[in-house]
């Protein structure tokens, strides 16, 4: 889900408009270890971490002086895309690694359980998009078209 949010802003605002807004991630990543690992950081810390995205969005400004937002598109579209990719991706770090840190269940066990869970949601995404083929194929893994 995190990719197509990336795409849905690229394709709505510039590459480096899209890139400035995900770099948020990190700031996103910060609040999530507060939030989710009971950290603190201390205020140099948070100092570092917005200047860090200031140097990020300074570089992408110069790049993107010369790029523009694709025609007929919407960038409060690709602002939220971006918003809500550079959460999703912070959160996702943060609680995966809550997940791998408690508990006594190993590492091992911890793979097979996401494999579990990806597998309904892949299986979901392969009928709405190639539902069509697989049902010609009808599970001849290998066969021509």
């Amino acid at each position: 889900m995190q990719n197509n949010l990336v795409f849905v802003a690229i394709s709505n605002l510039s590459a480096a408009a899209a890139q400035v807004l995900y770099q948020l991630k990190t700031i996103s990543t910060a609040f999530f270890t507060v939030l989710l690992l009971r950290r603190s950081f201390r205020a140099a810390q948070w100092v570092s971490f917005l200047l860090l995205m200031a140097g990020v969005a300074l570089v992408q400004s110069e790049d993107g002086k010369s790029s523009s937002a694709p025609t007929g598109a919407a960038p409060w579209l690709g602002v939220s895309a971006a918003l809500a990719a550079a959460s999703i991706s912070g959160f996702a770090g943060v609680f995966l690694e809550k997940m791998f840190t408690s508990g006594g269940t190993s590492l091992w066990m911890r793979n097979v359980q996401l494999g579990l869970f990806a597998i309904p949601l892949q299986c979901i995404a392969i009928a709405q998009v190639d539902g069509g083929v697989a049902e010609r194929r009808r599970g001849r893994i290998g066969s021509p078209l």
